[in-house]
């Protein structure tokens, strides 16, 4: 197991600057920062922040931080997390981030000061996410959702992102569809990058090309909505769309009800999520529905496990399945029946 004294070593520093940036110390530089978050990764050290909570005297409440508590998604995870946290006598306080860093990391901050016992967080999406250095700023157990980069030493929990995504669009695929667009959110969040690589990998098995079909970046509905005017009036206009989250599938059905064009008679449609309204529509909406509930249940189980145990644990990173559900958005391909958007 890798030691303040492999990292120093790595780092070409000294172990007080190894534990000063381990310990959120303020002066020490960026480029020196850098340097030692570089060289706990390469080793695999992890800090021993369970101890370090119980000399503090750490309390029995948990943070909960998420990136935008209007996305429904996050909002029931965050919901089971205080369920299945309350029933184990454990207090829980949200945090939203708005997909800020800054402010991401004064949350950790505080909660630090408060001695907190442990944390779940999904990250932000603004840059590349350090979750090692997200853990080392809260000072005590942290366990990652839905965001966590696949090499890390945090304890995780997704879902299979690359899988559903690949399935989704297959399926567009053997209605005959070969243009399908994409509909992306943040270009750097970890979920985004798989579910695009997803949708990739089956347009490249059937030989399909994805040049000019898909729009990142469709951070809100309106941005999603803006990106479905600009496929549906394009030169290769799509015969399909695959939203790879919840804001981007409302952006796409308001897109093209602004453009007169419906699915599935115009355009076929798939969505990650819409839990709250994808039924509510008429035609209902094929999708990916993630397992909140059991996401912020195994969040707690990872973390309390890791809170309450005597022992070092190995990291662990836990891969949920998705529920693949088929309603009314998607039909048959058929050569000629495009119609103009208005």
């Amino acid at each position: 197991m890798a030691t303040m004294h492999d990292v120093a070593k790595k780092a070409g520093v000294s172990i007080a600057t190894v534990s000063a940036v381990i310990n959120g110390g303020v002066n020490v530089s960026e480029k020196l920062t850098k340097r030692v978050q570089d060289a706990i990764r390469d080793v695999g050290y992890r800090p021993n922040i369970v101890a370090r909570s119980l000399k503090t005297g750490g309390t029995k409440t948990l943070v909960c931080i998420v990136p935008g508590i209007i996305n429904p998604i996050y909002a029931e995870i965050a919901q089971a997390i205080e369920v299945f946290a309350n029933a184990k006598g454990y207090a829980v306080f949200l945090c939203n981030a708005q997909e800020e860093c800054k402010l991401q990391r004064k949350y950790l901050h505080l909660a630090r000061s408060m001695q907190v016992a442990g944390g779940i967080i999904i990250p932000a999406a603004e840059q590349d996410v350090n979750v090692e250095q997200l853990e080392m700023d809260l000072g005590a157990p942290l366990v990652v959702v839905d965001r966590a980069p696949l090499e890390t030493t945090v304890d995780s929990v997704v879902v299979d992102n690359f899988q559903a995504a690949e399935r989704a669009v297959s399926l567009l695929i053997n209605l005959g569809h070969r243009r399908i667009g994409a509909v992306a959110s943040y270009p750097l969040s970890t979920t985004s990058l798989q579910r695009i690589a997803g949708y990739e990998a089956a347009m490249d098995k059937a030989g399909l090309s994805t040049e000019g079909l898909v729009r990142q970046n469709c951070s809100n509905v309106d941005r999603a909505k803006s990106a479905v005017y600009d496929l549906m009036r394009s030169d290769n206009r799509p015969t399909a769309l695959f939203a790879t989250y919840e804001h981007a599938g409302m952006g796409v059905v308001q897109g093209l009800n602004s453009l007169g064009l419906s699915y599935p008679k115009d355009v076929s449609f798939i969505t990650f999520d819409g839990n709250a309204w994808a039924d509510a529509l008429h035609p209902s909406i094929t999708r990916i529905r993630q397992p909140t509930e059991n996401m912020g249940r195994e969040a707690v189980r990872l973390v309390l496990e890791r809170i309450e145990s005597k022992t070092e644990l190995s990291v662990r990173r836990l891969v949920l399945e998705t529920e693949f559900i088929l309603k009314d958005s998607c039909a048959a391909y058929i050569a000629g029946k495009e119609a103009d958007p208005s």
